[in-house]
């Protein structure tokens, strides 16, 4: 591979550097997983809706509406 003349760089200065750095977890994502949803835009645009209505955050509102289903879930049926 030829080099032109402006590259005076080695090989090892093109390879990616390590971050040395400790992860930084913020303390609100201790003990939480990720989730990520593709929504239709309109929807979308309820959900945040009724969480600015509420007074709460999509976070918020999400995790509520998860655990309300989940509770409802686990209920027995009559």
């Amino acid at each position: 591979m030829e080099r032109n003349q402006t590259d005076t760089g080695t090989d090892a200065d093109m390879a990616p550097k390590k971050d040395n750095r400790e992860s930084y977890l913020q303390p609100s994502r201790e003990d939480r997983k990720a989730l990520l949803l593709w929504l239709p835009a309109d929807l979308h645009k309820d959900l945040k809706r009724a969480a600015l209505d509420d007074d709460t955050t999509l976070q918020e509102l999400g995790e509520k509406l998860i655990r309300d289903f989940l509770a409802k879930r686990s209920k027995p049926k009559r």
